[in-house]
């Protein structure tokens, strides 16, 4: 599987549960009704959870927290090429971006592209 990573910082002003709600009953079903174009096996969106609330988990001296990360799953790195490179594709992508822009902080959130090693299953 190939899957593209992004993690993200919500826009400076916006309350945590305001970007992880807009995040899940917005731009998600907007990313959710382009699926099949945007040929998706798999979407998912990992929430962070407040600061503090899991007992023993230390973030001394690590960088900030992101607010949440998205993962799009692929069948490979061709597909998605393949995908992002028809007018259909690229038009959903720029429709994506610029819905980003209403509650990501694109300057300080990251994306990258990587293929899946399973360790541990199940």
């Amino acid at each position: 599987m190939f899957k593209v990573t992004f993690c993200l910082h919500r826009l400076r002003g916006m309350t945590r549960e305001e970007f992880q709600t807009y995040w899940r009953d917005v731009h998600g079903p907007l990313l959710e009704q382009h699926k099949e174009a945007l040929w998706l096996r798999r979407y998912v969106q990992t929430h962070t959870l407040p600061e503090g609330s899991v007992p023993n988990l230390e973030r001394e001296g690590m960088p900030e927290v992101y607010d949440g990360i998205t993962e799009l799953w692929y069948d490979s790195r061709e597909d998605y090429q393949a995908m992002i490179a028809t007018p259909e594709g690229r038009k959903i992508a720029k429709i994506l971006y610029e819905d980003t822009k209403k509650f990501i902080d694109n300057d300080r959130s990251t994306m990258f592209a990587g293929e899946e090693h399973i360790l541990i299953d199940g």
